[in-house]
Order: C-alpha cells, then structure tokens, then sequence
C-alpha cells in the first residue's frame, strides 16, 4: 500500500511541474518568478533523492521547496498544480494534515483534476483516526456527486439547455396539449443541475473547512482543557477533516463528518 501511494505521488508531481510549468508558460512573467519556481522544483528533486540516504536532510530540502512555491502564492503565480506540489512536498516527509489542506486548496482551484484527486485520495488513506460519514454529510455528498466527474461549466451548460427546453415544451403544450411529460422532464432537469451549483455555492460560502494539523490533538466538550471533559476516547490524529463552527478565546469548535461536535486549540488547525 505504502509502495502505491509513493509511486501515486511521484508520478503527480511530475505532472504537476509540467503543469505549473503550462500554467505560466507565455505570460511573460518576471524572471524572478520563473527563477523561484526552479528553485521550488530543484529542492524537491534534492529532497527526494536524500528521502531514503539522508532523512533529515530531505526533510529540509522538501521544507525549501514548499518555501519556494509559497513566495511563488504570495507574487501572484497560484494555481493547482502549484498547492498540488506542496501538498505532495508535505506528504513525502509524512505531515498527512497539511498534505490534504493543499490538495483541498488545490481542489477548490481546479476540481476536475484527476490528479488532485488521486492525491487527496492517498493522503486520506493515510489519516490515522477514522470518522464515520454521519446522515447530514452523506445526503450533501449524494446532492453534490457530481464534483469531481462533471465540470461546473457543463453542469451550468446542461442546466440552462434544459430551462430553454423546458420553456419551449411548455409553450407547445399550450398550443398543441401535448408535450406535459417532456416540459416536466426538462424543467427537473434544470432544478437539480442548477439547483446542485447553487447547494455548493452556498455551502461554500456559509462553512468554513479546516484540517487538523497537529499531532494527537485531544478534543473537548468545551473550549477549554482544564475545565471540560474530552469528547472523544482517542485523541484526533493530524488529516482529520471538519466544519469550523465557531472560534472562541483561541479554541475552535468542529463538526466532524460524523455529526459530532467538539472543541480543539485553533492552532491544531489550519483553515482552508
């Protein structure tokens, strides 16, 4: 499993260098810009060359090359390819919770990439704490199954034809009293598809997400260690996913996928 999962995360880097590579590829760019972007991808080469020889070594050739691609955020130059390469960089030297925050940042940029995907994929094979899917998460995640599969501008394209289509039965039927059964189709065809964009945007906008990046992060029933009892047996291992519900005096209050609710020092977290 762990020999599948490197070799997944090798062959998206390497296309994940071409890819930052075509992103930027004829926009006349600073050549500081480009000048970073090699050093972003020679460190992680090194690092990776030292992974098996030299772990501390690699370790802090891998940190360089995530350094790089930031200051590469920072000057304007960010795409998924690019949070895919620190996502992977993070993997490579085992920090599993902010190897997903990158691959999430870079799914949030391009949703459609197979890459991406497989990448986000591996690393959440690799948490350690297992959160059962509760009700509410798995009916969001059926309305929404297309993300990943079907592009939003299709989903808007197929949306739109049926409004136009629905109309258009809707007219004949006035004319000629036929046509109930096509206007009906059409017109559940445009709600769900631009039903389901509108779900996600608004999701989007109201949650806010945020991946547990510390290590065996003890949770509490309340926004405090000393006072409040814990709100779960095992402590919540660095990758767990969750819904920032509110933040309180340096604490933030989760909602993980299962439904349940506790609290976590913010710092534990990063927001994505």
């Amino acid at each position: 499993m762990k020999r599948c999962v490197l070799m997944l995360m090798i062959a998206a880097w390497c296309a994940a260098a071409s890819g930052v590579f075509a992103q930027n590829a004829g926009t006349g760019e600073p050549a500081s810009a480009r000048a970073v972007l090699e050093r972003a991808e020679e460190s992680f080469e090194a690092g990776v060359g030292l992974l098996d020889s030299d772990p501390a070594s690699a370790r802090a050739r891998l940190g360089e090359s995530v350094a790089a691609y930031r200051v590469l955020i920072d000057m304007g130059h960010e795409n998924a390819a690019i949070h895919r390469n620190i996502g992977t960089a993070f993997l490579r030297t085992g920090d599993v919770g902010r190897a997903i925050v990158s691959f999430r940042r870079a799914e949030a940029i391009d949703p459609d990439d197979q890459l991406v995907r497989d990448s986000l994929s591996a690393a959440r094979a690799m948490v350690r704490t297992e959160v059962v899917t509760g009700t509410r998460e798995r009916v969001g995640d059926a309305v929404l199954f297309w993300r990943g599969y079907v592009p939003r501008g299709v989903l808007l394209g197929v949306g739109l034809v049926a409004w136009v289509l629905a109309w258009g039965a809707g007219a004949v039927r006035l004319v000629t009293k036929r046509g109930t059964a096509a206007a009906f189709a059409f017109a559940v065809l445009g709600v769900v598809t631009l039903g389901s964009l509108g779900l996600e945007r608004t999701l989007a906008e109201l949650n806010t997400h945020a991946v547990v990046v510390g290590d065996s992060v003890r949770a509490y029933r309340g926004p405090s260690g000393s006072v409040y009892d814990p709100a779960f047996e095992q402590p919540l291992e660095p990758g767990v996913e969750a819904t920032v519900i509110e933040t309180r005096d340096g604490w933030a209050r989760l909602r993980l996928r299962s439904g349940a609710e506790a609290w976590v020092p913010e710092s534990a977290v990063e927001v994505i």
